[in-house]
């Protein structure tokens, strides 16, 4: 529920078109989809961060993470996980260790420090 109100807010902000999107409301909606644990959202935000030259912080990160612990958390809890197929062969969005990579990549190459 919470994740289409993220979308549909979104869509909204960008049908005003004056709206320029700038380094703190592109924070803002890595916030409000990481805590709607929109995984794939904050995947392409946090590119559009990096596309933009934005400087990297703590906050994008930690939220970035949060959201995999969300998903991931609310479909082990719904029992989406299929106990009868291998790890390997689980649907991707199963397998939260692609999205790390994601975030840790894209925080690497951003030249935010992995210590």
């Amino acid at each position: 529920q919470l994740s289409k109100k993220v979308r549909a807010w979104e869509k909204f902000i960008g049908q005003l078109r004056w709206t320029t999107l700038t380094d703190e409301l592109s924070l803002r909606l890595l916030i409000s989809n990481a805590k709607a644990a929109n995984v794939g959202r904050v995947l392409s935000i946090l590119q559009l961060r990096k596309d933009r030259g934005f400087e990297p912080c703590d906050e994008e990160f930690i939220y970035a993470i949060q959201s995999l612990k969300i998903a991931s958390a609310s479909q082990h809890a719904d029992g989406v996980r299929n106990i009868f197929v291998h790890d390997a062969d689980q649907p991707a969005v199963d397998n939260p260790t692609r999205w790390l990579d994601s975030i840790l990549l894209n925080m690497s190459k951003r030249g935010y420090p992995l210590t």
